[in-house]
C-alpha cells in the first residue's frame, strides 16, 4: 500500500508538469520554423565540467563562468523556462515590458525566490540567476536523471546513468541543439561551459560530438563525496514519499559513483592533458585558484587581466568559506565495499568507520558568483 500511494503521488505530480513539458517540446519545434538559421550556430570548443557529485562541480562552475568575456552558461530560469530559442524571446520581451512598468514583475520573482531558496540554501544554494546544470534542457526529452526523485526504482531512469550508444547519441545530438539556441541567443563568439556531473559517462559521446571540447573532472573520496549526495537529495526523495536510505537505493547510487570514478580514470589516462584534466577536491579546496587557472591556461582559455584578478578573489573567497550542510555517513549504512574506487585500488579512499558527521566545502553563495541581474533581454 505504501508503494501504491507513492506511485499515485508521483504520477500526479507528473500530470502537472507534463504540459510544461509538452509546451517546450512544442516552442523547441516552433523553432526549426522560426529560427532555422540557428542550427548553423558554432559550439566553438565547449568546455564540460563533470565529475563526481558533490566533489566542487558547482563551485569550479561559477568560477570559470565569472570569465564572460569568454564563456557563457545557462542559468536557472532559462534550463526551467525557456529551453527553446523563442521561449528566450519571449521572456526577454516580457523582461523589457516589466522594465517599463518599474520592474514590479523582477520584484515579485526575487521575492518569491527568496522565499524558496531558503529551504535548500544549506546544500545546494541557488536562484533563477545562478549557473546550474544544463542538461535540465534536456527534461522535456526524457534525458535528465533528476526524474529519479520520483520515479528511483523506474529502470528506465537508471539507463540514463549508462544509455546504450544509440541513446546516448540521440540525447547529445538533442543537447547539441540545446547549445546552439543559448549560443544564438547570447552571442555565438562566446565559449559554452557547463556543468554537469551526470555526463560523467557521456564523455565519449560529448568528445564525438564536440571534437574540441575541453573537459574538467571533479573527483572527491567516495567516503566523503557519496554520503554528502545521499544527504542533500533526502528531502527531494522525501517530497515523492521515497526514503533515499533506502538499502536497495543507496547501493544503486554507490555504483553509479563507482563507475564514474572508472571512467574518470580512464579518461584521464587515454586523453591528453590540453583536453582532459582530472582536479581533485582537496586540491580545488586547498590551491583554488592554481586548479582553476592552470587548467583554463593550458586550454588556451583567454580572459581579461580585470577578470582574471576577480577570478583570484573569488578563489580566495572559495578557500575560506564553509558549507553549513552537514551529514553522517553511518546514516545510509555504507559497506566499505561501496565507498571503495573500482580501479584505483591503491588511492586514498578508504572507509573510515570512525569518521564523524561531516562539514564540507561550500558551493559558494557570494553575489559575486552569480550573474548580476536576470539576463532575460541579454543577447
Amino acid at each position: 500500500m505504501p508503494r501504491l500511494l507513492t506511485r499515485i503521488r508521483s504520477y500526479a505530480i507528473l500530470i502537472m508538469v507534463a504540459p510544461i513539458l509538452l509546451i517546450h517540446r512544442i516552442a523547441w519545434w516552433l523553432d526549426t520554423l522560426l529560427f532555422g538559421s540557428f542550427e548553423n550556430a558554432a559550439v566553438r570548443k565547449p568546455l564540460f565540467i563533470v565529475g563526481v557529485p558533490r566533489s566542487g562541480t558547482t563551485l569550479a562552475h561559477r568560477l570559470v563562468a565569472s570569465q564572460k568575456s569568454v564563456f557563457t552558461t545557462f542559468p536557472l530560469w532559462e534550463l526551467l523556462l525557456a529551453p527553446a530559442l523563442c521561449e528566450k524571446y519571449v521572456f526577454a520581451g516580457v523582461a523589457r515590458a516589466d522594465r517599463m512598468i518599474g520592474g514590479v514583475g523582477a520584484a515579485c520573482v526575487r521575492w518569491l525566490q527568496g522565499r524558496v531558496a531558503k529551504s535548500i540554501a544549506d546544500v545546494h544554494p541557488t536562484t533563477l540567476d545562478s549557473p546550474e546544470e544544463d542538461y535540465l534542457g534536456l527534461l522535456p526529452f526524457g534525458g535528465c536523471f533528476i526524474k529519479i526523485l520520483a520515479f528511483p526504482h523506474d529502470e528506465r531512469v537508471w539507463k540514463l546513468v549508462a544509455a546504450n550508444d544509440v541513446d546516448r547519441k540521440r540525447y547529445v545530438r538533442l543537447y547539441r541543439g540545446l547549445l546552439a539556441r543559448h549560443l544564438r541567443f547570447r552571442g555565438e563568439h562566446l565559449t559554452v561551459v557547463s556543468k554537469n556531473p551526470s555526463f560523467c559517462n557521456w564523455i565519449d559521446a560529448l568528445a564525438e560530438e564536440f571534437p574540441d571540447a575541453r573537459f574538467i573532472a571533479l573527483r572527491r573520496k567516495l567516503s566523503e563525496s557519496l554520503p554528502s549526495q545521499l544527504s542533500s537529495m533526502r528531502d527531494g526523495f522525501a517530497l515523492f514519499g521515497h526514503d533515499i536510505a533506502d538499502p536497495e537505493l543507496v547501493t544503486r547510487f554507490a555504483s553509479m559513483y563507482q563507475s564514474y570514478w572508472a571512467n574518470l580514470e580512464a579518461n584521464a589516462a587515454s586523453r591528453p592533458p590540453n583536453q582532459f584534466r582530472l582536479v581533485e577536491y582537496r586540491d580545488l579546496r586547498e590551491r583554488c585558484w592554481d586548479s582553476v587557472h592552470r587548467v583554463l591556461d593550458d586550454f588556451g582559455y583567454r580572459s581579461s587581466e580585470e577578470e582574471r584578478q576577480e577570478l583570484k578573489t573569488l578563489c580566495e573567497q572559495a578557500q575560506g568559506y564553509v558549507s553549513r550542510h552537514h551529514y553522517d555517513p553511518s546514516e545510509f549504512g555504507l559497506t566499505p565495499e561501496q565507498l571503495r574506487p573500482v580501479v584505483s585500488e591503491q588511492s586514498d579512499d578508504g572507509f573510515d568507520s570512525s569518521m564523524t558527521p561531516a562539514v564540507e566545502l561550500a558551493e559558494m553563495t557570494q553575489p559575486s558568483l552569480t550573474p548580476r541581474s536576470l539576463p532575460c533581454a541579454q543577447r
